[in-house]
């Protein structure tokens, strides 16, 4: 798709502004530039009036335009300001008199800046602009990308990257109905008050664009400092939670073929909370409880749907049920299910998906087994990571702790150590857990070395994985240089280092957290456990960088692991969504696409992750691993994805 009319690029619109301007202003005609770019771009896409000033477009305009502030929001308070001064309005109110500022050549190329940005609107109705280097028009590649990012990208050779990120681009979606036959499914707010303000925002941008959603659409795509692929729009198929998912279907119809029927009924176990069944066994359950239950909440409420099914998260559920009830009435009037055509999105998870690429990094079984990484069958029961851990705890804990040592209270640590999180940010995400629980909220200090302990057992790979890396970095990080590797499909990741003197500490109140928002932010403190009264004080490594070191190198193989199943989904044909560690298909592809992913979670490590460190870093990483584990193995695992 090509609407530009003439070669229209945010550099010659700035330039022109600059004529127009700088004779008038000279003192402040970088923040007047910045004032007329949110001019022609206010509100779009967003849910408050400062528009695309908190976005990456901003940060484009701050470059542009040779602003480098140390904090953006700086920058914006000096813009609100001079804009006041000269009386041209408030942000998301409009400018008075600007326009008349302008001459009519600038005017028009602000038109046409405009219709061209619409290709990275947050719901274009055709497929995006395609990505062929880092920085295309007026958005980068990689959201916050700095100036040396982007460097290092474009001197990097990274075409896959690309493909990735433009087949994702190049599918399309349409709304779900069946999400509407909910009778309070556009009013209805969960209690969680994070979770609510989502979904406000959600229904917000969803009414604003009703008419939208009536249609065809796609999502443009952009990634991280990682790599990671998002989808960018406040509701979308893939990172915009429960209900956001359960909005969309595929445009594209698929006959169900041989295996749709079981993918169908695999998925819709897994969102009742069947997902630690066997396969067969999850078959079994929708065949012979499926099509009851979709009945009995079919055009329920969602506290009626969640009061029966006993589900937090029911808007997939109940699509799911809906796609399951209809397959089925039309097997039941005679036709041939394999020929029954769906557009439905047919999700697989990872088990811990951190922890799994950790243990195949380390060539570690022990801990492969805890997250299903290992050969297994259809009617084996697949592993669950969280219940091996809270058998544990529960052993070496005394009794009185079984009362909140529960599956709940063995995940986050699980989770977050999948990600290379220490003792401190585990006792924190615990707190919040024991938020009800006082009294064990005061005793947890003193069993953390046994948290510590049994987690580093069953996650012993990722131990390893986060000592060889902090260990080896630590002379880099001790000078605050930055670190760097790549992946093996040539993404560059930058690793930022910064030496901090000040301790960081945990503020634990929430209306505490409220008044000190700003300056937790300034002071790079972290908030945690918002509901207890008192403030915990832990001390950490001097270094801000090392601390991020074993997170960011696991998800840039993630997301490198991702983008080689998204391209081997393009050369077979595969319509893919992604969520991270999610892949999602139409049901005929669904064991084609686990097929897909388990082939290239061996091939992305068969790739020497540690040597791309060692060579771009110039450090060298002690070789930890314990070899007992055989990546061919992984490729007979059933239970890696599903």
């Amino acid at each position: 798709m090509n609407i530009i009319k003439k070669e229209i690029t945010p550099r010659k619109l700035t330039i022109e502004l600059f004529d127009i301007f700088a004779e008038q202003y000279p003192a402040d005609y970088r923040q007047v530039i910045l004032a007329a770019m949110h001019t022609i771009f206010k509100g779009r896409g967003t849910d408050n009036d400062e528009g695309y000033l908190s976005t990456p477009l901003f940060r484009h305009y701050l470059r542009l335009s040779g602003i480098k502030p140390e904090r953006e929001m700086d920058t914006i308070e000096r813009v609100k300001k001079f804009l006041r001064e000269m009386d041209m309005g408030e942000f998301g109110i409009g400018f008075i008199g600007l326009d008349a500022k302008l001459t009519p050549e600038a005017l028009a190329m602000i038109a046409d800046f405009d219709a061209a940005s619409r290709e990275f609107g947050v719901l274009p109705l055709s497929t995006p602009h395609r990505w062929t280097s880092p920085t295309t028009f007026c958005v980068d590649l990689v959201t916050g990308a700095t100036n040396s990012e982007i460097e290092h990208m474009q001197y990097s050779d990274m075409p896959r990257v690309y493909d990735a990120v433009n087949y994702q681009q190049s599918i399309g979606y349409v709304m779900d109905t069946e999400l509407c036959k909910i009778s309070d499914w556009i009013t209805w707010i969960p209690e969680d008050p994070a979770k609510a303000t989502k979904q406000k925002q959600q229904l917000t941008f969803l009414r604003k664009n009703i008419d939208i959603f009536q249609k065809e659409m796609y999502f443009f795509v952009t990634m991280d400092s990682r790599g990671r692929m998002y989808y960018r729009s406040p509701i979308n198929p893939s990172n915009g939670g429960d209900f956001s998912k359960a909005l969309f279907k595929f445009t594209e119809a698929k006959p169900l073929g041989k295996d749709g029927l079981r993918a169908l009924a695999i998925n819709y176990a897994n969102h009742t909370g069947n997902d630690k069944l066997s396969l067969v066994d999850r078959e079994t359950w929708a065949h012979e409880h499926g099509l009851k239950l979709a009945y009995d909440i079919m055009g329920k409420s969602v506290k009626e749907i969640q009061d029966i099914t006993g589900e937090d998260k029911i808007f997939c559920l109940y699509t799911a049920a809906m796609e399951w009830r209809r397959v089925i009435e039309l097997v039941n009037s005679g036709k041939a299910h394999h020929e029954i055509e769906s557009q439905f999105i047919v999700r697989q998870d990872g088990t811990c998906n951190g922890i799994q690429h950790g243990a195949a990094l380390m060539r570690d079984r022990d801990t492969g087994l805890n997250v299903n990484i290992c050969e297994s069958a259809e009617f084996d029961t697949p592993e669950d990571i969280y219940s091996i851990y809270r058998d544990r705890l529960l052993e070496a804990l005394d009794d009185h702790w079984s009362a909140v040592v529960d599956r709940k209270f063995a995940k986050p640590p699980v989770m977050i150590k999948g990600y290379g999180a220490g003792k401190d940010s585990i006792m924190g995400d615990l707190m919040a857990v024991l938020k009800k629980s006082p009294q064990f909220q005061k005793e947890l200090p003193e069993i953390m070395d046994t948290v510590m302990d049994e987690l580093n057992v069953v996650c012993a790979a990722m131990e390893k994985l986060t000592n060889a890396l902090r260990t080896a970095l630590s002379e880099r990080a001790e000078a605050a240089e930055d670190f760097y590797w790549k992946t093996q499909d040539g993404f560059p990741v930058i690793q930022k280092n910064k030496v901090l003197e000040d301790q960081c500490y945990y503020i634990v109140n929430l209306e505490e957290a409220r008044k000190k928002g700003n300056e937790i932010k300034q002071e790079r403190l972290i908030v945690r456990n918002r509901d207890v009264e008192e403030v915990i004080n832990f001390d950490v490594s001097s270094s801000n960088g090392i601390k991020g070191i074993a997170p960011n190198f696991v998800h840039s193989i993630d997301a490198n692991h991702l983008r080689n199943v998204v391209n081997g989904c393009e050369e077979q044909g595969i319509t893919i969504l992604h969520t991270h560690d999610e892949f999602d298909t139409h049901a005929c592809d669904y064991f084609r696409l686990n097929d897909i992913t388990r082939g290239q979670f061996v091939k992305v490590h068969e790739f020497d992750w540690l040597g791309s460190l060692e060579s771009c870093s110039d450090v060298v990483v002690e070789d930890v691993r314990v070899n007992t584990l055989d990546l061919n193995e992984c490729l007979e695992a059933t239970y890696m994805f599903s």
